[in-house]
């Protein structure tokens, strides 16, 4: 588990450092403007209808199944993957097609208060993307029959290609003035990691499409496949009515917040690609097949990883955002309502993030033994509390909101997950020591004025400071550090 969990990290920090520098350049070229503001959500149109949904079928049911079937019997997981290939194939370009008749309806639903000429704008990009529909499908695909095989290398190439295709796109849109080039770079990203992904499967003596007369053996694995998934598909609908909402209210706080949202997202969301999913895609190959003590002990260690790298991050995005913003994005057409914004938002999202960072994974890991109802109750549980406080405050808090709604569905989400793992108990301690670190670290800052921490690095150079010291002096953080390295080495 812990070798494929080091080919994703290395594959996504090779993924995020390209990911920083076509924010960066983005950032500079468009800001948090018409043409920055109709591609992130043109980004969202397309991701909604079927991300969830493949994460979901792939992670809980294919993944799994497809692990158990090759060690078992090699024709019989080659069955699988040619009838869920078939599947996949014909529900992502149904699913594409829909998405380019309706691209206006859809923007228009969820940006309501958007300028007219910069939905405009959005639907043709919306329209570029449906095109891509049936390869980012596909990649999915390959990347998680890779997975199950102990092979990561689509998975961890995933971030990267898509990083390369969107800083050619915003380059080209930049260059030829037509915005509608950031999505043509995307689909043409896509389209070349499919043909390779299916060129590696061929490889491997899989099927695109199964044979005549396999269609019977086939649909009996694939009904394994839906029982395995059928409670989880309620997750991408509750998750598509958490991006509906989010976005809706993001239009209406200004059309800056569309645009800052995704920015601070991404700055979020880094932590998430390079250690939460590591953990938790290689977790769902390896752990539907350990017993109940090694997956427990693996859950613990990798839950304690997860809460020792998250909470500094929390801490220095909370405490330092706007610091962060500024050395970050502020260049070019990023200016001062564009920091503003983006920082509001991120100071609130960050202090969930070690949340966030535990429940992705540990969600995975419930997945891979099969505890597939308590996850679909824990998504509604948390997309409520997000869902219920974007609602309730953003008439009184303003663009603020979107990034405590966000802390709030984190840390319901990751408390859940622990809980339902039966890791709050051993975890307790840690608990405690990271909270009682940051509370001690956060509070003198309060008392800081607002502008004081505008100098460059060296807020972010005390806070590293702070928690390389409580690393050595702290028996508690050693002791996870000492436990971190040596599974890292093991791998």
């Amino acid at each position: 588990m812990f070798a494929a969990a080091r080919t994703l990290l290395f594959g996504g920090l090779l993924g995020k450092a390209l990911g920083i520098a076509r924010e960066l350049v983005t950032a500079a070229l468009f800001g948090t403007g018409p043409i920055a503001i109709a591609y992130r959500l043109a980004q969202a149109a397309f991701l909604i209808p079927l991300n969830g949904l493949l994460s979901d079928a792939f992670g809980a049911g294919f993944t799994p199944a497809y692990a158990r079937a090759r060690a078992a019997e090699t024709e019989r997981a080659r069955a699988l993957f040619a009838a869920m290939h078939a599947v996949v194939l014909g529900v992502s370009v149904a699913v594409g097609a829909l998405l380019a008749a309706f691209a206006s309806a859809w923007v228009h639903a969820l940006a309501p208060g958007l300028e007219p000429a910069t939905a405009r704008m959005a639907a043709r990009m919306v329209v570029v993307l449906a095109f891509a529909m049936p390869c980012y499908a596909l990649t999915s695909l390959y990347a998680s029959a890779e997975l199950a095989s102990g092979d990561a290398r689509t998975a961890a190439a995933r971030a990267a290609a898509q990083n390369v295709g969107l800083l050619g796109g915003a380059l080209g849109a930049w260059w030829s003035g037509d915005p509608v080039a950031i999505a043509a770079g995307f689909l043409v990203a896509y389209a070349l990691l499919a043909v390779r992904g299916l060129r590696a499967a061929l490889a491997l003596g899989l099927r695109p499409w199964p044979r005549r007369g396999e269609w019977a053996p086939a649909v009996h694995l694939l009904a394994g496949v839906w029982r395995a998934v059928r409670l989880l598909l309620l997750v991408p609908v509750m998750l598509q009515l958490h991006s509906v909402v989010e976005r809706r209210v993001a239009s209406f706080v200004s059309g800056e917040a569309v645009a800052a949202l995704d920015y601070a997202r991404f700055v979020s969301d880094t932590s998430v690609l390079l250690l939460a999913m590591p953990l938790g895609l290689a977790g769902l190959g390896a752990m539907a097949s350990m017993n109940d003590a090694r997956f427990r002990d693996a859950a613990l260690r990798a839950s304690r990883i997860l809460l020792y790298a998250g909470a500094p991050l929390s801490l220095a995005l909370a405490v330092h955002g706007e610091e962060i913003v500024r050395l970050v994005f502020a260049r070019g057409a990023f200016g001062t309502e564009s920091v503003a914004a983006t920082a509001a938002i991120l100071r609130w999202l960050s202090v969930g993030l070690w949340a966030q960072l535990i429940g992705y994974a540990g969600a995975k890991f419930l997945s891979a033994r099969g505890r597939n109802l308590r996850v679909v109750g824990i998504y509604a549980a948390a997309v409520a509390a997000n869902v219920g406080l974007n609602l309730a405050l953003y008439p009184l808090l303003g663009v603020a909101t979107l990034g405590i709604a966000a802390a709030a569905n984190s840390v319901v989400f990751g408390l859940l997950i622990l809980a339902y793992l039966g890791l709050l108990a051993p975890l307790g301690r840690d608990l405690l020591t990271v909270g009682a670190l940051a509370l001690a670290y956060a509070l003198p800052w309060t008392l800081v004025p607002v502008n004081a921490d505008a100098r460059g690095w060296l807020p972010l150079v005390v806070c590293a400071a702070y928690w390389c010291a409580a690393g050595a002096l702290v028996p508690r953080c050693r002791e996870a550090l000492h436990e971190a390295w040596l599974s890292l080495r093991a791998a």
